[in-house]
């Protein structure tokens, strides 16, 4: 740079203008490396790198209608999904009108001119229904052996809960995906009588008795079909690695579950 700076570059030889030249690349290229690393970690986030969704901060979603396309909502001409008057009401609650508001004059014996009508939709008030089920028992005179009539084949303890009950605890716990302890909560909520997180647990495995020839089938029909997506996605249950496998066709899906331990694939 001694030349550069007390020379006119037109006074300086070749050898000296390829020396610059030389140093400005490096100088250029050092830049540049620089750069790059200044604006690496400002360009990563969740979606390109092993950053957590909340490190990149609230983000406001953009919508992706184009300007000068219909609002968002329900359009003119769509029909609508609102309640509908029914014709026959469970129950009918009629609010007399004995006196008038005015003048507070006696109108119960005057007939009305028109009735008025609001129709609420709700939900009845929740509550158990137990039903105990009784087997006789009896003895033969002939053979002089003790009989018993036969309970229903599901009526298997003392006391229990009822198939409705279970199958609503397996739909809260595994369709609406909440945790054991807030299926009992709900259920408590709704019946004022919680269940234990054992009989949840377990009216899970009868479903999945009752179902495994249905899935068994799914299988076979996506083995079969032409084409077919194949996913997987690890996830940490109780201190194991847990594999979720995932393969759909056009109209099917079947889930499996694998368990890693000791580097071998064990099927659950």
């Amino acid at each position: 740079m001694t030349n550069l700076d007390r020379e006119p570059l037109a006074e300086l030889d070749k050898e000296a203008l390829i020396e610059i030249i030389l140093m400005l690349r490096q100088e250029m290229a050092a830049m540049r490396q620089e750069i790059r690393e200044l604006r690496d970690p400002l360009a990563k986030h969740s979606g390109n790198s092993g950053k957590p969704p909340s490190s990149d901060g609230l983000k406001q979603p953009r919508s992706q209608r184009a300007k000068g396309q219909r609002r968002s909502g329900g359009q003119p001409g769509h029909p609508g999904h609102t309640l509908k008057r029914v014709d026959q009401p469970d129950r009918v609650e009629r609010h007399e009108l004995s006196v008038c508001p005015h003048c507070a004059t006696d109108l119960a014996g005057l007939e009305p001119s028109r009735v008025e009508k609001r129709q609420v939709f709700d939900i009845p008030p929740v509550r158990w229904t137990v039903t105990e089920h009784q087997a006789q028992v009896k003895q033969c005179p002939s053979c002089g052996q003790e009989v018993k009539g036969c309970f229903p084949p599901d009526v298997t303890q003392p006391v229990q809960y009822g198939p409705r009950f279970k199958a609503q605890a397996v739909y809260l716990n595994s369709y609406q995906l909440l945790p054991l302890a807030r299926t009992c909560q709900v259920l408590e909520d709704f019946y004022g009588h919680a269940p234990s997180q054992a009989m949840v647990w377990a009216a899970q495995t009868e479903v999945v008795e009752q179902v495994q020839p249905v899935v068994e089938h799914i299988k076979q029909q996506i083995i079969q079909a032409d084409m077919a997506h194949f996913d997987e996605r690890g996830a940490r249950v109780e201190g194991h690695l847990n594999w979720l496998h995932v393969a759909s066709a056009a109209r099917l899906t079947y889930y499996a579950s694998f368990i890693a331990v000791a580097c071998t694939t064990v099927r659950l």
